[in-house]
């Protein structure tokens, strides 16, 4: 992350990027039972790509809640 393209003896730094909180949540289930892998490796690669979003499962619920 934060990588430039320089020579070393010139390099390039840029400040660290700072994202925001993410603030607003919800629960969300699959319309099939075996979805449930297709839906997690989707969040997975969101996850990877944008730093904001977050997926976890709550403890008392059971629910799969995602963050944005």
């Amino acid at each position: 992350m934060n990588d430039t393209l320089a020579t070393e003896a010139e390099p390039v730094l840029f400040p660290a990027v700072v994202f925001p909180k993410p603030m607003v949540s919800l629960a969300v289930q699959s319309k099939k039972r075996g979805d449930e892998q297709k839906i997690a490796g989707a969040f997975a690669k969101l996850t990877d790509e944008d730093k904001t979003f977050i997926v976890n499962r709550d403890r008392q619920t059971g629910e799969l809640v995602i963050t944005g």
